[in-house]
């Protein structure tokens, strides 16, 4: 008589669980890699900004001039109804904030990825000027709100003060949410 050979492996059943099991862990983890995404994302997006803040910044000092960051959607002009729409930075030779034809056009950008929002506080409803020193034009900090389809969940801010210094906002009460210099929330509203 020839010798069995025993059969090492799994069943189609316990293939079918393993499976199951599998996939249920799959779809549970789903929302927590979209929430991982969406909060690297924004993240960025704050990094990007205070970089761009930092150029214009840097370019008003370099040029000794007023460089002004507006709200724009065409890249051509001041024409922007919100942030998240695009902004143009440009050297501000007539000081009053807006582009006019003929001032130089120092950088673009287009809109943001779509449902992410962008806010200006107080002082940054529609623009922001750094003046020759680096300093802001304006008596207050100027900030910005950035936020996924206007939620406060995982909202990134950036803070400029009077002086010119860029920084990333922090939740200094952990409630959650960013604040101002002044402790204040910021938020992701349209103003």
């Amino acid at each position: 008589m020839g010798k069995r050979r025993s059969q090492q492996g799994y069943t189609l059943v316990e293939l079918m669980i393993t499976l199951a099991v599998a996939g249920v862990m799959i779809a549970a983890s789903a929302p927590l890699v979209t929430d991982i995404l969406r909060t690297n994302r924004l993240t960025a997006l704050s990094n990007q900004l205070i970089g761009t803040l930092g150029y214009a910044r840097s370019e008003a000092i370099k040029r000794s001039s007023r460089v002004t960051m507006c709200r724009s959607s065409s890249g051509s002009t001041c024409d922007g109804t919100q942030w998240e729409n695009g902004w143009l930075i440009f050297v501000d030779s007539d000081k009053n904030s807006a582009y006019t034809a003929g001032e130089t056009i120092l950088r673009v950008r287009e809109a943001l990825p779509t449902n992410f929002t962008m806010r200006g506080g107080s002082t940054t409803t529609s623009t922001i000027t750094f003046l020759s020193s680096g300093a802001v034009s304006t008596s207050a900090n100027g900030v910005f709100a950035l936020c996924y389809n206007s939620s406060t969940s995982n909202m990134q801010g950036v803070v400029v003060n009077k002086m010119g210094r860029i920084r990333a906002a922090q939740d200094s009460n952990s409630d959650g949410l960013p604040e101002n210099e002044s402790g204040t929330n910021l938020s992701c509203n349209p103003t």
